[in-house]
């Protein structure tokens, strides 16, 4: 609704046939816009646990992602409707550039949280200090989850192959007789499912990255 007012506005406005003023208004949009996509790493849930606070942190990831492209999108706009001498002024790379350091921020921060809830997991298994057991019901437990994680998942089954450096055969056959905590399969299972569901592809892909 925001950006679609926006755009409204840049419409009204050529429609008086008065450039500076349109020049300016862009201006003044672009400055919201900025400071919009600032807004939201600000209001980042804190410590989230529940589903919902992942899926708010996804919303906001994904509305700045949106950003660089509407950003774009009134520039290209308004260029067609300045005269060329006031065309220069027309420059959205400071935008793209602050709004792309907030959704950066905002995606560190989701691959940040993820990592904390596994926290004690990730370090029994750094540490060695982990066993699997064939014959342990949490054994049980992973194998399950394993099964859920690389197979019915294609971003994330994509994900882990990638950490697992490539080579021969699929993500399935190289990592399910992985020993791992249940716990940890468990959570990953369960916030990379979320995020395949929440998470805009583009932002999948770059999140890849982080993690």
């Amino acid at each position: 609704t925001l950006i679609i007012q926006m755009k409204k506005t840049i419409d009204k406005c050529a429609g008086f046939d008065m450039p500076q003023s349109l020049l300016d208004l862009f201006l003044i949009i672009k400055e919201l816009i900025i400071k919009y996509a600032a807004t939201l790493t600000r209001i980042l849930p804190n410590r989230p646990k529940k589903d919902e606070q992942y899926e708010l942190i996804c919303a906001i990831s994904n509305t700045s992602s949106q950003l660089l492209t509407v950003i774009s999108s009134l520039s290209d706009k308004v260029i067609n409707l300045v005269p060329d001498d006031t065309k220069p002024a027309i420059n959205v790379e400071d935008a793209r550039d602050s709004i792309a350091g907030e959704l950066k921020k905002q995606l560190v921060y989701l691959s940040d949280v993820i990592v904390k809830e596994c926290e004690t997991y990730l370090i029994q298994v750094g540490n060695n200090q982990w066993q699997g057991d064939d014959n342990d019901d949490e054994a049980s437990e992973e194998s399950s989850a394993s099964k859920s994680l690389f197979g019915g998942n294609t971003l994330f089954g994509g994900f882990i192959k990638d950490i697992g450096g490539g080579g021969g055969g699929n993500a399935s056959s190289r990592f399910s007789n992985l020993k791992l905590p249940a716990k940890l399969m468990q959570i990953l299972d369960e916030r990379f499912s979320l995020l395949d569901e929440w998470l805009s592809l583009d932002n999948f892909n770059r999140i890849r990255t982080t993690f």
